[in-house]
């Protein structure tokens, strides 16, 4: 990478520009994801705790991974503004970034693995492979992570390292091309068996081919611009926004829940809106029925009195209720799962098991 003084003509714009391009693109990312994660303890807070815990975990991770991202950005472009050929090093802060990108992918290929886990029904033939290339890679990302502050110049990493960092991209992308193949896949066989569900399904599966499309191709592209143009940053800021698609895919998959739960509910006018204000100001809650006939102890505008931990593999459904007027009951077919990850929790409804569990 070539760094010459300003007065000799040095462009900062494929360089460092790139860098400050990516970090922005980054920083906003991050934001969304916060936001996702406000709604989703906002929405979910009755889900099961290992839901929370990884939600707790990515956005933790990705935290880590926007301060890295903005130290490295403060030694680039503020300790060294004007030494351009500090550009041929390799801040220590990019190298925990690198490093940092392979673990919240990681996140993702686990989460999308496990679902796919559950929804094959433990098949391994489908699993293995996905935990061998998550595995791989990660190995992978951790060994360049240290040789880029080993080594100290990218000059030296490319020149002994460039099949390897492009093995990984490629493997990421093979990773992700795999996962949304996979999902597609049996959410179409889960639409043509439950057509009580089509909009749901149809609305998981749009965005399953698109997160696994834009994901693959921001790899693609890094790859095409560290093979033709290894003397700039611009693969540098592709590559920062990747840990933030794999962190808010993770989230959006999530909050989708709520998205579907709410779509069909009607608007009721403004007293009905008034009077589930009043409710939730005042605690007032409201027994229900379920369709056994037994109070559920539960009521719609506020928490529920308690909440059971999601059995994944119960036979469920979810019916949406109101204590004064009836809303349009949405019945989620026998043995639906959402995607592998059970049924939503949360407090937007009235759950009720049906038929009774059987006996064990």
């Amino acid at each position: 990478m070539e760094g010459l003084p300003a007065d000799q003509g040095f462009d900062a714009r494929p360089t460092i520009g790139a860098l400050y391009a990516g970090s922005l693109a980054s920083v906003a990312l991050s934001a969304v994801l916060a936001i996702q994660t406000l709604l989703y303890f906002m929405f979910f807070s009755a889900d099961n705790i290992r839901f929370k815990g990884i939600v707790g975990w990515v956005w933790a991770s990705d935290t880590a991974h926007t301060i890295s991202v903005a130290v490295a950005i403060w030694q680039y472009g503020v300790l060294n503004f004007s030494q351009p050929q500090y550009l041929l090093d390799i801040a220590p802060a990019l190298s925990a970034t690198v490093a940092l990108t392979g673990i919240t992918t990681l996140n993702s290929n686990v989460f999308y693995g496990w679902r796919i886990h559950r929804m094959s029904k433990g098949n391994l033939k489908l699993t293995i492979p996905i935990g061998l290339l998550a595995v791989t890679r990660i190995v992978m990302v951790i060994f360049l992570s240290v040789e880029m502050i080993l080594c100290e110049t990218w000059a030296l990493i490319s020149l002994r390292f460039k099949p390897m960092l492009v093995a990984a991209l490629g493997i990421s992308a093979a990773t992700d091309i795999m996962l949304a193949a996979t999902r597609y896949f049996f959410l179409r066989e889960l639409k043509q068996g439950y057509m009580g569900v089509p909009e749901m399904v149809d609305a998981v599966v749009i965005f399953t081919i698109n997160d696994g499309l834009l994901t693959c191709t921001i790899v693609v592209a890094a790859i095409i611009c560290f093979a033709l143009m290894p003397q700039n940053y611009i693969w540098v800021g592709i590559y920062l926004t990747l840990s933030k698609l794999y962190s808010n895919s993770i989230l959006v998959t999530l909050n989708l829940r709520n998205w579907y739960r709410h779509k069909n509910r009607p608007y009721l006018g403004p007293q009905i809106d008034y009077d589930a204000r009043m409710r939730r100001r005042t605690g007032a809650q409201t027994p229900t029925e379920d369709y056994h006939g037994k109070g559920t102890g539960s009521f719609i505008g506020g928490r529920a009195e308690s909440s059971r931990a999601d059995d994944d593999d119960v036979e469920s459904v979810e019916v949406h209720v109101n204590q004064r007027v009836d809303y349009t009951v949405r019945v989620l077919p026998v043995g639906y799962e959402f995607e592998g990850m059970g049924r939503p929790g949360g407090r937007s409804g009235v759950r009720a098991d049906y038929p009774p569990r059987p006996s064990r």
